[in-house]
């Protein structure tokens, strides 16, 4: 087996080492695999400009996600504050309804005994002392 080689990194100042070691600054992820020998080139300058390009965007919609819910934060603070407590549960009810008859249309509906993948329920006797039947699921041969 040939020995791997030594990556290193050279820096320009001496002070730019403790500037990585102390996690001031941190080395891009690309150099990083390159240099544990996880990837077998090194990176090349597209693709670091590509994953900078990349965190960019990701930091942007970052600002956008805590923008909606710093506006969502004040929306409900302004409600809460001009609302008396009565008109606090009804609009937490009426919320709450609302989230929930989105999530029932969104669901499939339940199968019905008249498709072929409903079977009834068996009738129970009316007495006290029922005991469930024994039960045994059919195997089924695949491709055959």
């Amino acid at each position: 087996m040939p020995d791997r080689t030594k990556r290193i990194v050279k820096y320009r100042k001496a002070g730019d080492m403790w500037h990585y070691a102390t996690g001031v600054a941190h080395l891009p992820v690309q150099w990083s695999s390159w240099m544990s020998h996880t990837r077998p080139h090194p990176p090349t300058l597209e693709e670091l400009q590509a994953d900078f390009v990349r965190q960019q965007r990701v930091l942007a919609n970052a600002r956008l996600i805590a923008q909606r819910d710093q506006e969502e934060r004040e929306r409900l603070r302004i409600t809460q504050s001009s609302s008396t407590p009565g008109e606090l549960d009804e609009i937490a009810l009426n919320e709450v309804q609302g989230k929930a008859s989105r999530a029932v249309t969104s669901e499939a509906p339940p199968p019905t005994a008249a498709s072929p993948t409903a079977t009834p329920l068996p009738n129970r006797p009316a007495d006290d002392n029922y005991q469930p039947e024994s039960w045994s699921p059919k195997t089924l041969r695949r491709g055959g």
